[in-house]
């Protein structure tokens, strides 16, 4: 992200070094500069401090290490491929859930092609470089081959402005990501392309790239949403897919359009524009392969906001390659 001064100095290149914290101004230029990934403050550890004249040192939550999916092969069919999460109930995993009746399931119209490619980007509204990797993201929503997602983060919100649509939880996700790929550090703005790949935000020829190469693996499974009309109930349908390591379901609100006057902050007196801004994130079961009917349950604070959308997808594991994705209307289920 790109400063002015020392406080630009100091937000695209503060450094992990040897137990210590200190500032690497020579790095100021550079407008990927990554921030690197910190520990968080704990309730019983005294968190370490940035030797800085002026600006506070800006705290980036580490995700809890997830714990590993587990594979369940045993159970009756329709739902022996799966372990159901209970809505916020982050990564705990609770019993299988019991059998869903489909005979009178509705389809829901989904949003995207059967496959689409999924493009994660981490930005924030107080980043002077994210709005034209904001404005990209825009142009992608508008197809239908790919499925693309803003995650607000809050690690900058320490230079002026906070930014009203960041939550820890899509740094933990972001983190958990750089960690996934092998990266030591975050930065915004920051896309992930299918799950497998990174690149600069605003670098599109590289992203368009990575598209393209995500869907020649052809590596993804089609998913269903359906709706039962008597009981309300909103089914996720999962395929049969030869899954190298079980896959956990993920389950996003978001609003297609969002636009906020900033007053404080590197842009300040700026309007700026958000597309499919995730709103709520959620994980909602761990997927083994085989063909399975989950419940969908959205949680009540996600479902009081009325979002525009939804969208699940799979990552292998926790945070690897998506393997699975579709987008439906929020009305449409909820």
């Amino acid at each position: 992200m790109l400063q002015s001064g020392f406080t630009r100095a100091l937000c695209v290149s503060i450094w992990l070094v040897g137990g210590a914290l200190a500032a690497a101004p020579a790095l100021a230029q550079d407008a990927s500069a990554p921030l690197p990934m910190m520990t968080p403050a704990q309730p019983t550890i005294a968190q370490p401090t940035v030797a800085q004249p002026t600006v506070p040192q800006p705290t980036v939550a580490i995700p809890t290490a997830p714990a590993a999916p587990v594979v369940v092969g045993t159970q009756p069919a329709p739902t022996s491929g799966v372990q159901s999460v209970a809505p916020g109930a982050g990564p705990v995993v609770n019993p299988i859930a019991a059998p869903v009746a489909t005979s009178s399931r509705q389809l829901i119209r989904p949003e995207t092609e059967s496959r689409p490619v999924v493009v994660e980007l981490f930005t924030s509204q107080g980043c002077s470089s994210c709005p034209p990797a904001d404005s990209y993201l825009g142009q992608l929503a508008r197809r239908k081959d790919v499925l693309p997602l803003s995650y607000h983060v809050d690690y900058w919100d320490y230079i002026g402005w906070k930014d009203q649509f960041a939550d820890p939880a899509y740094v933990g996700r972001q983190r958990a990501y750089a960690m996934t790929l092998g990266h030591h550090m975050v930065y915004t703005p920051q896309v992930v392309v299918a799950g497998a790949v990174d690149a600069q935000g605003a670098d599109r020829a590289f992203i368009e790239q990575k598209i393209r190469e995500a869907k020649a693996r052809q590596r993804m499974y089609p998913l269903e949403v359906a709706r039962d009309p008597q009981t309300g109930q909103v089914l996720l349908q999962l395929p049969e897919a030869p899954l190298p390591v079980p896959a956990t379901i993920w389950l996003v609100t978001y609003q297609y359009k969002d636009e906020a006057a900033i007053d404080r902050g590197v842009n300040s007196g700026r309007t700026l524009d958000s597309f499919n801004t995730v709103r709520s994130l959620q994980k909602v079961a761990v997927w083994n392969g085989h063909a399975a009917t989950v419940p969908l349950q959205l949680d009540a604070k996600a479902k009081a906001e009325k979002p525009n959308a939804c969208a699940v997808f799979a990552n292998l594991a926790d945070y690897g390659p998506i393997v699975a994705a579709v987008a439906f209307d929020f009305d449409d289920a909820w």
